[in-house]
């Protein structure tokens, strides 16, 4: 149907090229591509539109068109002869093409390993409600400005929108509750992130080296931030801890030297190695009375901290070289009333000038 494609494509593009509907037959033998499009026209195939039952096989056939740029599935039900499972983008379906833009099948459940990897050029994507899992490498290193994670995704693999240079949204669901590894890692462009309310774990490297978040709201019922969560955010200047939060790891906001005031929640009881290493602008810190242990050069180098008040009536456990590269000397720290003794005679405290104060 030459003209209802056409009419699509006009609605989307302004692109000269060669235009293809394929209605395939609705029954499962692969490689039917091969009996509607013949190889030598695949390198002026621009847009393309596919109905019917699209076995994985067929996937191989769509990676030789060169100049896809457009291609529309939604009404394409995808096969795996293999697994005998409908409802997936298989592995690597589209990695490296030049695709701008992909209508997905309403049908998808899960979008494969690698699916997107390195499409430098794409730009847009809609996922339906039926998606429920995004494999590791899916969308890595796209040309992505926005993404819209829907509630009805459960489960997310390691740098699914990693090292993508032009995503600057990300809004996440309400139905992930581990964001997965590595997911936004070195999208140094990505300002607005938006996190789902069921989320629980920031997970490793999840935000490293995003340096354009100035803030970003923590969702009430997180738990944990994993290690190397937020390294390397310079631009991160606002934080504030949910009560729900109780352990933050290694490295977690090492070298974020946006940040100036921080107050160590309510709940929160143990803080891991480096976990605010190198934030060169850190002058005061708060840590609650919940706050246990303090973990290997916690603040090692962040060399304008000046004033820590600690709530706890029992001094954290800390080591002396936890402060490495911070003159303790000039550090002034406030502890309840009443309570000085026992931080002036603790290993790690006893340097500090130390006062009491109704905190």
């Amino acid at each position: 149907n030459e003209k209802e494609t056409r009419d699509l494509i006009e609605q989307n593009w302004d692109i000269d090229g060669f235009i293809v509907y394929v209605n395939l037959e609705w029954s499962i033998p692969t490689n039917k591509l091969t009996k509607y499009i013949k190889s030598d026209i695949f390198p002026i195939i621009h847009n393309l539109k596919i109905e019917g039952i699209l076995c994985f096989e067929d996937f191989d056939i769509i990676r030789k068109m060169e100049n896809l740029v457009f291609i529309n599935l939604r009404n394409t039900i995808i096969f795996d002869a293999k697994s005998k499972q409908f409802g997936s983008i298989p592995e690597a379906a589209f990695k490296s093409m030049n695709i701008v833009s992909v209508v997905l099948p309403e049908s998808i459940r899960i979008i494969g390993r690698a699916a997107f990897e390195c499409c430098k050029k794409l730009q847009s994507i809609s996922f339906p409600k039926t998606v429920d899992s995004i494999e590791s490498f899916a969308f890595h290193c796209t040309g992505l400005a926005t993404v819209t994670i829907p509630d009805t995704v459960r489960t997310i693999g390691h740098s699914v929108f990693a090292d993508s240079p032009n995503l600057t949204t990300a809004v996440v669901g309400d139905g992930l509750e581990d964001l997965g590894k590595f997911t936004f890692s070195k999208c140094k462009n990505l300002k607005f992130v938006q996190l789902g309310q069921n989320l629980q774990v920031i997970d490793y490297g999840d935000f490293e080296y995003c340096s354009n978040i100035s803030f970003i709201v923590l969702p009430s019922r997180l738990s944990e931030i994993g290690d190397n969560a937020f390294y390397g955010c310079t631009g991160l200047s606002f934080l504030v801890f949910p009560k729900s939060l109780r352990y933050i790891g290694n490295y977690s906001f090492d070298s974020c030297s946006g940040l100036v005031k921080l107050y160590i929640g309510d709940n929160i009881t143990y803080i891991g190695h480096s976990a605010f290493g190198h934030c060169a602008n850190l002058e005061e810190i708060t840590l609650s009375e919940n706050v246990a242990s303090i973990q290997h050069n916690a603040f090692k180098e962040s060399l304008n901290l000046r004033t820590i008040y600690c709530k706890s009536k029992n001094p954290p456990s800390v080591l002396e070289k936890h402060w490495h590269g911070s003159n303790k000397r000039s550090m002034n720290l406030y502890v309840p009333k009443g309570f000085s003794n026992r931080y002036k005679i603790q290993e790690g405290w006893r340097f500090f000038n130390i006062y009491e104060e109704d905190i």
